[in-house]
């Protein structure tokens, strides 16, 4: 489990990392399976702001990413969130943020199966989705956080706010229809005029192409339970910025490759890109 915090790389500061080959791993995700088949499923579809490349606001996710935000309802992150941006309010931005940077540097590591455990012990968790394609599996807030985000790198290419659904899994004596709230904040990509060509030859029916999971940091519930305090200020983040706009397609490659492969190969850079920050 990693716990990612502000203007620290990842992997340094409070972690306590769960690895792909951990021993018990398996039996601790069919466990969470198990505790999905008693819960009750609901379909949200979340709603999406978009933030434009040239945006100079900070705290603005990255160019060319995704940001899911969620919170339990009525914390009031969500609208606080989506009125700063709205006002450009760069300060306000930082204000939300450095309350969440607060709470995450109050939380102790934990195991895998610790995480598993304050997980299904939850009201609500939830996946991620963009159409067939999953971008995230149990992702839920510890009771004294607040609101957590996700990150997902694109490819620039065009996404289809309808095809965004989050599913969450309720306990079944939960009285209420949804016990969390969500939003999307989409921001476009610097491109090049070549990769715009490229990007517009991707189908409509599968635009799941233009968005990846940004490795498989986000399909290990454990490691999500914490991944999802990452905030998008500091040093980290300004560098993912920095590092993905630099992934350029070149004609020599376009040319060999094709359109469609050149769409999956421009997605692949940006994610190798952002599974090494």
């Amino acid at each position: 489990m990693a716990l990612m915090m502000e203007n620290e790389p990842r992997g340094t500061g409070n972690t306590a990392q769960t690895r792909l080959d951990e021993p018990g791993l398996a039996s601790h995700l069919a466990r969470l399976s198990r505790d999905q088949e008693r819960r009750s499923a609901e379909v949200i579809i979340p709603r999406v702001l978009q933030v434009e490349a040239n945006a100079d606001v900070g705290g603005t996710p990255p160019a060319g990413t995704v940001m899911l935000v969620f919170e339990r309802r009525g914390e009031g992150f969500l609208n606080a969130l989506e009125k700063c941006l709205a006002a450009q309010d760069s300060n306000g931005l930082k204000e939300i943020y450095e309350q969440r940077r607060k709470e995450v540097a109050e939380r102790a590591p934990m195991s895998t199966e610790q995480a598993i455990d304050l997980l299904i012990d939850l009201p609500a968790y939830f996946d991620f989705e963009y159409g067939t394609k999953l971008l995230a599996v149990g992702a839920g807030l510890p009771t004294n956080v607040g609101f957590g985000t996700l990150l997902f790198p694109t490819n620039g290419g065009d996404l289809t706010d309808a095809e965004f659904r989050v599913r969450q899994y309720t306990q079944m004596q939960v009285d209420t229809r949804s016990d969390m709230d969500y939003l999307i904040v989409k921001r476009a990509a610097h491109l090049s005029e070549l990769e715009r060509s490229v990007l517009a030859a991707v189908p409509p029916d599968k635009t799941y192409r233009n968005i990846t999971a940004g490795g498989p940091v986000h399909l290990l519930p454990a490691i999500l339970l914490e991944v999802a305090i990452m905030t998008v200020l500091g040093t980290l983040c300004l560098q993912l910025e920095q590092e993905m706009v630099s992934a350029k397609l070149n004609k020599e490659q376009v040319d060999r490759l094709g359109a469609d492969a050149s769409a999956r190969e421009l997605l692949a850079m940006r994610r190798e890109i952002y599974e090494r920050m």
